[in-house]
């Protein structure tokens, strides 16, 4: 086969798998911004950060922090310190117990909300960028 011949489909498959990969990749992750001027429930994020949140994420443990929906419907940050595995006690999902490390700064956690279920998470952060 003659490589003029090839180049063209070589640039479209290419293309293709460009345009499935940032498919995926807006599917799966977010941006979202913490609030300017506010401060942070967790120590390791800065207010105004902007996280690069897994909308879908697969395996929380201990020590993630979480974004979650509370019965208020606003999203809410914190870090996981329990996981309780599905099946466990009286619920048949996976559910965690949330906390905040930042004393200066209330934010609501699972003292307030009890067990967060999964259903209830909206993504996990996994990092931040700088502002």
């Amino acid at each position: 086969m003659n490589p003029r011949r090839l180049a063209p489909k070589l640039r479209l498959g290419t293309l293709v798998l460009a345009g499935i990969g940032f498919g995926y990749l807006g599917w799966r992750y977010d941006l979202l911004s913490l609030p300017e001027g506010n401060c942070s429930p967790l120590l390791r994020f800065a207010s105004g950060s902007r996280l690069l949140v897994d909308t879908r994420p697969h395996g929380i443990g201990e020590g993630d922090a979480l974004l979650v929906r509370g019965p208020d419907g606003r999203l809410h940050l914190g870090r996981v310190t329990r996981v309780r595995p599905e099946g466990a006690g009286r619920e048949d999902t996976e559910s965690f117990w949330l906390e905040t490390d930042n004393a200066d700064c209330p934010g609501a956690s699972s003292a307030d909300f009890d067990w967060i279920p999964r259903a209830r998470v909206a993504g996990r952060a996994l990092l931040a960028l700088p502002i």
